[in-house]
């Protein structure tokens, strides 16, 4: 469960199709989410970062030689805390 809580945006856009179909595909309009979270999701810095996030993840998986099902949430954040991107909010909410 752990990991969910921490991985949860990137499995939104990543498949989970068999990877002989679909080896490199990343979804950041159609995600799996219910129509409750599709509305906090659908205002656009959302979908700016979900397609930040999925080329961070293409990227990886091209220079990693797999497919993007198989890249690491531990690389990807990786990459994100190195490019400023705020994974978790830890100020005061005024």
């Amino acid at each position: 469960m752990e990991l969910l809580k921490k991985s949860a945006s990137f499995l939104l856009v990543k498949p989970n199709f068999s990877r002989l179909l679909v080896a490199a595909l990343l979804v950041t309009c159609a995600v799996s989410a219910s129509h409750v979270a599709y509305g906090s999701i659908r205002m656009e810095p959302v979908f700016m970062i979900l397609g930040q996030s999925s080329a961070t993840a293409g990227v990886i998986a091209i220079d990693k030689g797999v497919a993007v099902q198989d890249v690491a949430y531990a690389d990807l954040k990786k990459k994100h805390i190195e490019d400023g991107q705020v994974l978790n909010y830890e100020g005061r909410i005024k």
